[in-house]
């Protein structure tokens, strides 16, 4: 089981908060599904009046209150992501001589308690940690958060005397660090599994007219090229493609959800 970062910084800080997992083989698979949705909602901006939709949640805790001191987790909604600007924003390079920052009395709580919890549910799923953690701290009296209102106030000193000697790194060196990262990424999409050649099935190559091997950012770029041309996507609810007799021979579905369409020709991208 991984443990939490505690650092308010760190890219799992806040999903750790809502106990949600972020383990590095987790964090792998959502950057490859993310990667895929990426490919068809560039395809899907083309089109006019495209209208989604999005669930807001409420009911976790706020990272940034709980960091900073406050002793009872607000609820609040989560505002909707700009998909085109995370697209365009570019690499964030934090220097890495500086010190962490200071934990607030919930991540201190989290800490002290995380193993706690595991050894009392063994085999616990690493999100109903975090959601025990959460009741736990709602339930923990005034008193009872003493402690760790003390714990948060030391790591605040703690933070404070290593800022006093902290050096931060110079524009040079965070801009070689930025590189790197940048040229990481490239190389990571590069080799990326959506870029990776398939062998094309029989029907896929005759939908292709011919293809005989392509990619699944390929398929995409076709899929989505061909739904369009033949004025396929549904009037009533864009979401949704209407099959002509081309497409239903490939897919066999006469409407399906567009961006649904991957999951039938699974079996028509054969491995190399």
């Amino acid at each position: 089981m991984v443990k939490a970062h505690l650092d308010e910084s760190h890219v799992g800080h806040e999903r750790a908060k809502r106990g949600e997992p972020w383990t590095s083989s987790e964090k792998i698979r959502e950057e490859e599904e993310e990667e895929l949705k990426r490919e068809q909602e560039e395809e899907e901006e083309e089109s006019e009046d495209e209208e989604s939709e999005e669930e807001e949640e409420e009911g976790y805790y706020s990272g940034k209150r709980t960091t900073r001191g406050d002793t009872k987790p607000s609820s609040r909604k989560k505002s909707k992501p700009n998909v085109k600007a995370s697209r365009r924003r570019e690499i964030e390079i934090k220097d890495p001589n500086k010190p962490k920052g200071p934990q607030g009395p919930y991540m201190c709580f989290v800490s002290h308690n995380r193993e706690k919890i595991i050894k009392e549910f063994p085999g616990i799923k690493f999100g109903e940690v975090g959601k025990k953690l959460g009741q736990r701290w709602s339930n923990l009296s005034e008193k009872g958060k003493e402690m760790y209102n003390e714990m948060a106030e030391k790591d605040k000193e703690r933070y404070r005397k290593e800022m006093e000697k902290y050096v931060p790194m110079s524009d040079t060196e965070l801009n070689k660090l930025k590189a790197r990262a940048e040229k990481e990424k490239q190389e990571k999409s590069e080799n990326s599994g959506f870029k990776k050649p398939y062998k094309c099935s029989e029907r896929l190559k005759t939908f292709l007219n011919g293809q005989e091997t392509i990619s699944r950012a390929q398929l995409t770029s076709e899929m989505w090229k061909y739904f369009k041309e033949k004025n396929l996507i549904d009037p009533e609810n864009k979401q949704f493609v209407v099959s002509d007799d081309k497409l239903f021979k490939l897919i066999g579905e006469r409407r399906f959800r567009a961006f649904g369409y991957a999951k039938y020709l699974s079996k028509d991208l054969i491995p190399m």
